[in-house]
């Protein structure tokens, strides 16, 4: 029998824990709607959250999976990656139907969005859990009388035995923007993208499916809707600048982000848009 149970956690902070009927698992904070756990049925943890994570009301969590809206990174007036991470969801309803679970979270418009941000808004995200895959759909409406454009992504971190023996496939002879090095584009040659230093890529127009392998482990990435994909890690010496994350958490983890970036979304008013982040064990 599945189990959905709210509680929480020792920050004071409200969880909320999905047990699908074969025992695949994942808890998602309501701050946020972040996944900050996935264990498929039968399998080992397959997101990261660092230890150091702080859980209060004044920071993002460190981890997981987060959900930006409505501005990616720095590219726009708001706070860092937009508000949504920092907002409190309500869980809207939870499903049971041929072993899987489905749970859905919601956020709207409030005081406190509109004073960052001067539109009104519906996000559902919604998140199905059941064998070896997780999906997570994140759907926008434009519920006010004005149109607007937002960049959005969910931003996923991804546990790997280590660093050096992660590789990524399926970018081969795809352009990327490159971060480090303000903006330049240049092209992947290889079959496989390894990880050896600080990476911050972003991939327009991306193939809709890469693996990520690891050691004696791979996942499947795959993404609908969205344009782009982004990978990051900090590589040792930006790790020891970002005070949430150990000295030697850049070697436990990639982040492959499904995103909406150069290509930022206009909704008018009723018009809603969405994207799909699935994520599947293969070995």
């Amino acid at each position: 029998m599945h189990l959905t149970q709210t509680l929480q956690d020792p920050s004071g902070l409200s969880k909320t824990i999905l047990v699908a009927p074969d025992g695949a698992r994942a808890e998602v904070y309501l701050r946020g709607a972040h996944l900050t756990s996935w264990i498929p049925a039968g399998g080992i943890e397959h997101i990261y959250l660092t230890p150091n994570s702080e859980f209060t009301s004044q920071s993002a969590i460190r981890g997981g999976v987060s959900i930006i809206f409505p501005q990616y990174s720095l590219t726009g007036p708001l706070q860092t990656h937009g508000f949504a991470q920092n907002m409190i969801w309500e869980l809207s309803g939870v499903e049971h139907q041929n072993g899987i679970l489905t749970a859905a979270y919601t956020l709207s418009d409030s005081p406190e969005t509109i004073y960052e941000w001067a539109y009104s808004f519906q996000l559902e995200l919604v998140i199905t859990l059941g064998g070896n895959q997780l999906t997570l759909t994140l759907s926008i409406t434009n519920t006010g009388g004005d149109a607007f454009r937002f960049s959005t992504a969910l931003h996923a971190y991804f546990v790997v035995s280590d660093i050096s023996n992660a590789r990524i496939e399926g970018l081969k002879k795809l352009p990327y923007i490159n971060q480090m090095d303000y903006g330049i584009e240049n092209t992947q040659d290889d079959e496989w993208l390894f990880i050896d230093g600080k990476i911050d890529r972003i991939y327009p127009n991306a193939r809709p499916v890469i693996t990520l392998h690891d050691h004696q482990h791979a996942l499947q990435i795959g993404r609908r809707g969205y344009s782009d994909t982004a990978i990051w890690n900090p590589g040792f010496e930006c790790n020891a600048a970002i005070l949430d994350l150990r000295p030697e958490d850049y070697k436990n983890f990639i982040c492959i982000k499904s995103a909406q970036i150069f290509k930022p979304c206009r909704l008018s008013p009723e018009e809603s848009w969405q994207g799909t982040h699935t994520i599947k064990v293969i070995k």
